[in-house]
Order: structure tokens, then sequence, then C-alpha cells
């Protein structure tokens, strides 16, 4: 599916200590981003989406959060050109260390180091430039659990950032799905910036269009709801001894998440949380 050509922005004026309650609810409303800044959050939503619903639904929370003693004010709303969302990002991205081996830069920022990997990513419209928590939890976990011989898999690439990483980490193949056009033409943009297109493959579908897989490990940083019904359909395109990193779960899903694991025969091998985000190390556990 392709991007849209606009977007709604939604400002609403709050105190911080209310900004991570308005933000978790903003994601969980659909929200593609969410800006923080000192005393007001800004959130963005494709221009199709059910504005009407949305402005109910936020009146009806930022009322609760008001009788609970919250400092918030009443949301804006305006349209805006895809395009200003775009330069809004790429006026803000700059060199950030995302673990404590990797520093991610836009490709016009130049950087001197020996004592990190430099990767660098066209900030377009996908997402994964470094700086969200969801990106650091899935780059800190593959940076301790990949191994020099995996054959990955990346669902949900985005910009391309956790394979390129992948790719630079070990000598390993890289498997890339993503379903959206502009999604597929930045990861491919970003793989030959880092040098890193012989080893990563990109595919624009699903999973559904693997017939068969050898996958040592799959990464994806998505959403609870594709997730869960991702979960089902990983055991014919791994190996019995798999394991799966995830990030993109809040806080507040993970009883549901992990109780998806365990149906779906998933033990969890490690947990690491930056905020109200979550990244999981899980491992497929067969049936004898």
């Amino acid at each position: 599916m392709n991007k849209p050509d606009a977007w709604i922005e939604v400002v609403i004026p709050s105190a911080p200590e209310a900004m991570e309650v308005v933000s978790n609810f903003l994601f969980e409303m659909g929200s593609c981003g969410c800006e923080e800044g000192s005393y007001q959050i800004k959130a963005f939503f494709p221009a199709d989406f059910q504005a009407t619903h949305l402005q109910q639904r936020l009146a009806k929370y930022i009322g609760s959060l008001r009788g609970m003693g919250f400092s918030v004010g009443d949301p804006v709303f305006r349209k805006i050109p895809a395009e200003d969302w775009g330069s809004r990002w790429r006026e803000n991205f700059k060199a950030v260390r995302v673990t404590s081996r990797i520093v991610v830069k836009p490709p016009w920022e130049t950087l001197k180091t020996s004592s990190a990997m430099v990767v660098d990513i066209m900030p377009r419209m996908a997402f994964g430039t470094g700086t969200h928590e969801t990106t650091r939890l899935a780059l800190e976990l593959l940076e301790v659990h990949l191994r020099p011989t995996d054959a990955v898999l990346d669902i949900g690439t985005g910009s391309g950032i956790l394979a390129i990483v992948a790719g630079r980490l070990a000598s390993v193949t890289v498997l890339v799905l993503d379903s959206d056009p502009d999604a597929v033409r930045n990861a491919k943009e970003n793989t030959i910036l880092n040098q890193v297109e012989d080893r990563v493959k990109i595919v624009c579908g699903s999973v559904d269009c693997l017939k068969r897989g050898a996958f040592d490990l799959v990464v994806a940083n998505i959403d609870r709801k594709v997730l869960k019904d991702l979960l089902p359909k990983l055991k014919r395109l791994t190996k019995h001894d798999s394991r799966f990193i995830v990030s993109g779960i809040l806080d507040s899903e993970r009883q549901e998440m992990e109780e998806a694991f365990f149906t779906s025969g998933y033990r969890v091998v490690e947990l690491r949380q930056k905020n109200e985000w979550l990244g999981y190390h899980v491992q497929w556990m067969p049936t004898k």
C-alpha cells in the first residue's frame, strides 16, 4: 500500500507527566509517529484516517485524564502535505549512537570514529532512523543474539536498518520483506549506501509470498496486531531451533504478547525495555 499524499497532524498541549500516557493512547489509536516537545505532543495519522472518530475518542480520553488531575490541553488538528512531514524528519535527523557499538547518521553528515560501526540511513518516509526506542531495542538484541552463520528474515523492514546492521555485523544472508513499495525503495537505497546489497535481498510482499524457508533468525519491529497474526506463520519459514527478535510492543501489551508467544510455541529468552516500549528475543520450542 502506498503512503498517503497528506497527513493529519494532531498537536496536544501536555504537562510532562502526562506525555507517556497520551503517547501510548495515540499509538493505540493508529498514530504513525509522535514527537514530544517540552509541553506538547505532535502525532501524525494518514489523511484518510477517521478524523471524527479520533476527535471523539481523544476528547473522551483527555477528559478522563483531567479527571485524574493531569494537565492536558485541547487537541488541534490540521492537514499537512506528506513532503512536509518528510522534511521535518530530515531536518531533525542527526548522528546518534543507538547502541554501545552502532552510530546511525544521515549520509550527508561526516563522522570520523574508529570505536563504532557507522550506518548511513537516508531519512525518507520509511520508519527506522534509530532514534525511536523500538528500533534501538531491536538493534541491541540483534547485536547480542546474531550468530555469524545465521540466515536472517527481516519482516516489515522500513528503512532497512535492521537488515543492514545484520549484514554489517556478520557475513549473514538477509531476506527483507515489506509490503510498502516506498519502504522497499528506501531500504534498497540504504543497502547500497552501506555496501551490503550483495548480502541483503529485498522483496515487496508479505510472508505469504514465501513458499518455504530455512531461517535461523527472524527480526521484526512491528505493532502488536500484525505480530500476533504473524506468529503462527513463522514455523514453516524457520528451522527447528529458530529465534525471533521483535520490538514495537507497549508495556501495556506485555501480558497479551507473552501469552501469544507461549500459545505459538515460543519461550522468552530475553526481555528489554525502554520507557513504555518492549523488545523480545524468543526461541521456538517445537513439540516433540
